[in-house]
């Protein structure tokens, strides 16, 4: 039987504080032994993740997997553990949790505890929406939060585990935690070697590790506890080499800028190339919220989780959207969409929809945190060498690279006419403003006043005419007064970009096909 969907958003867990001591209402068990939790993690989960990496030294990619996130404490402990003692690695975090917590009781149990990063944690705890949540508490240290339920999120994990940390409420409460189609998950996802810890000494447990190809012994309990399992997948442990290549990223546009960022997360240090064409991404302000449906596919789960990450993104403003309806159908739709949310993620106010969770971006400022200025160069032409990529502009080339990203939007000089990319013309206009808050999309969308202006966007053409339209600027400005009535007229400027939209408006990436049909059908290493 197919599992049921889950909604865009879930419940919060259900707390009952005993003292200081939060016990599950869902699960009817105690997250912990009373004031016991750091030491109860740490000889449970920290020192199997110790004994794993205590002999690393070379620059290596550690992955720690768990589940149960419950208050982070095992992550917390974890991390900074690693960066005092690993600061040239690279940690991946993974935990999925189907019940999480409220950032308020997240905030209750971590405020009093001396435990590192735990102020990133609380700030930058995400709403329950359903995927992976990416948080950064450290530049080499990055969490991935998965709220879902464990069984599809590990199905869909693409990650090979040095350490689990199996650490859901007991075998007899919480059985779908440990069934063991999911020990058979953490096999086909591990390291050889990889170290398996858990509070649990469950013959259960134990027979469905074994039963998944683990080696699993007994070992001395925590506390009042004799015993816990730890196991290990069969074979020599070692860690994951970190690979710098050198790598291009063509194209400067919001795509580019944050490939580039990316890579800079990962300790490279990419080249920017920007190909001189317009871009839509020159528009000083652009509104962020998602694109969301009736039914939570996977697209719109995406849209949603994007629009989370970007709040943690230099240039990037916290402001209300609100969203009119143009028509009756969207009027009807919208408010049934708002119900599937808590209202302070999204609510339905009357005539409009009221995004909460959302803003504005512009990319000036961040492109200055990322200070990597761009090569100005119009590449023509992508020569394979022995050892990488020449990028060739005219007569002159810049430095070989052994990986090339192509940022590059609507022009498919380098990926080829073959790519299903739709050119739509767009142009915006910018005016002076005062005291506008949020965003207010309509017939147009109004942006916030930023250096004493507004930015008012857009419009939809089949065109690649980068001419700033007279009948564009007009009608873009009757929009705007139907909505906002008292803007300035009199100084007024114009940006026109060209949009590149796939068929179904999702994101283009992989690796580039040779359209001309090698062996492997793609090009490798662009």
């Amino acid at each position: 039987m197919k599992p049921a969907e889950l909604p865009y958003q879930l419940p919060e867990a259900e707390i009952a504080w005993e003292g200081e001591t939060p016990r599950s209402s869902q699960y009817g068990d105690i997250y912990w032994y009373p004031d016991e939790a750091l030491k109860e993690k740490s000889f449970v989960f920290l020192s199997a993740f110790r004994r794993q990496i205590s002999s690393v030294t070379n620059p290596t990619y550690i992955t720690c997997a768990e589940l149960g996130f419950g208050f982070g404490i095992n992550c917390l402990l974890t991390c900074d553990y690693f960066a005092k003692h690993h600061p040239a690695q690279r940690l991946d975090y993974i935990s999925i949790e189907r019940h999480p917590v409220s950032r308020k009781d997240l905030a209750r149990l971590l405020d009093p505890l001396d435990l590192p990063f735990k102020e990133q944690l609380i700030s930058r705890w995400p709403p329950g929406l359903v995927g992976t949540h990416v948080i950064w508490l450290a530049p080499n240290i990055r969490l991935l939060l998965i709220f879902n339920d464990v069984n599809p999120a590990l199905a869909e994990l693409n990650a090979a585990a040095d350490v689990w940390y199996l650490d859901g409420f007991s075998p007899a409460k919480n059985e779908d935690m440990w069934a063991d189609d999911l020990h058979r998950k953490m096999f086909a996802r591990s390291r050889p070697g990889a170290l398996v810890a858990t509070y649990s000494a469950s013959g259960r447990v134990r027979r469905g590790l074994s039963a998944a190809g683990f080696e699993v012994e007994k070992v001395p309990g925590y506390g009042r506890k004799q015993e816990m399992l730890l196991a290990a997948k069969p074979g020599n442990w070692k860690a994951a080499t970190l690979h710098t290549p050198t790598v291009a990223v063509i194209g400067a546009g919001l795509a580019g800028q944050f490939c580039a960022e990316a890579l800079q997360r990962r300790n490279l240090s990419p080249i920017l190339v920007d190909n001189g064409r317009t871009k839509p991404s020159d528009v000083p302000q652009l509104s962020v919220f998602p694109q969301l449906a009736l039914r939570p596919e996977s697209r719109y789960r995406f849209s949603l989780l994007a629009n989370q990450y970007m709040q943690d993104c230099p240039g990037y403003e916290a402001s209300s959207v609100r969203f009119i309806p143009l028509t009756d159908e969207e009027a009807a739709r919208l408010p049934r969409i708002a119900d599937q949310f808590t209202n302070d993620l999204i609510e339905w106010q009357a005539k409009e929809l009221c995004f909460r969770n959302a803003g504005w971006f512009s990319l000036e400022p961040f492109c200055e945190a990322l200070s990597l200025g761009p090569k100005s160069s119009d590449i023509s032409e992508l020569v394979r060498t022995a050892d990488g990529w020449l990028m060739k502009d005219g007569d002159h080339q810049l430095p070989e690279v052994e990986m090339i990203i192509l940022a590059t939007g609507y022009d498919r000089r380098l990926t080829g006419p073959e790519l299903e990319i739709r050119a739509v013309r767009g142009q915006a206009i910018t005016a002076k403003t005062t005291d506008i808050e949020g965003v207010t999309t309509g017939p147009v969308s109004i942006l916030p006043t930023w250096k004493g202006r507004s930015t008012i966007a857009g419009t939809y053409a089949r065109s690649s005419d980068l001419a700033p339209s007279e009948s564009d600027t007009a009608q873009l400005l009757s929009d705007a007064a139907g909505l906002l009535p008292d803007i300035d007229t009199d100084d007024v400027e114009s940006y026109v970009g060209i949009r590149s939209t796939s068929r179904d408006r999702l994101p283009v990436v992989d690796l580039m096909p040779d359209w001309q049909g090698s062996e492997d059908g793609v090009v490798e290493g662009i």
